[in-house]
Parts: structure tokens; C-alpha cells; sequence
């Protein structure tokens, strides 16, 4: 019994990291869609104001061009310490 009790809590914790691992690595990959996203959204009414196209690439462009490519991130620190104990 205690042998079972041992190879359970040893599949808990490897099944844990992996959902760690995961969690956050979704995060990573996923942040500049959503930031991008999120930009074309909140933005289109003053985008269309201003004249300019409102399209992903114009936003993502624009991202870039003003804070430099750290920017696709900016806001994820959160998230990269929830979603991962969501996944676990």
C-alpha cells in the first residue's frame, strides 16, 4: 500500500510540472496575439479617428516602432503566475 501511495504522489507532482511548464509556456506564446488583440478592440474607435487602417499588423507595427518588441509582453507577468497553476 504504501508502494501505491508513493507512485501516486510521484505521478501528482510530475503531472504538476507539467501543467506548469505548459501554462506558462502558453502564456509566452500567446501574450503578443492577445496584446495585439486587445490594442484592435480597445483602439478602433480613436484608430478611426485618427484616420489611419485599423488592422493587426498596422497595431502590431505600431507596438513595435513605440516601445520597442518587449511591448507584445508588457502585462504578462500576471498571467505567467496564474494560468500555470490553472494548468497544474
Amino acid at each position: 500500500l504504501q508502494y501505491f501511495i508513493f507512485i501516486m504522489a510521484e505521478d501528482a507532482w510530475v503531472d504538476f510540472v507539467a501543467g506548469w511548464c505548459s501554462g506558462a509556456a502558453a502564456v509566452v506564446v500567446c501574450q503578443p496575439v492577445d496584446t495585439v488583440l486587445t490594442r484592435y478592440q480597445a483602439g478602433s474607435a480613436l484608430i478611426g479617428a485618427q484616420g489611419s487602417t485599423n488592422s493587426a499588423t498596422n497595431i502590431a507595427r505600431g507596438l513595435v516602432s513605440q516601445a520597442g518588441i518587449k511591448s507584445f509582453w508588457r502585462g504578462s507577468y500576471a498571467m505567467i503566475g496564474a494560468v500555470p497553476f490553472q494548468n497544474a
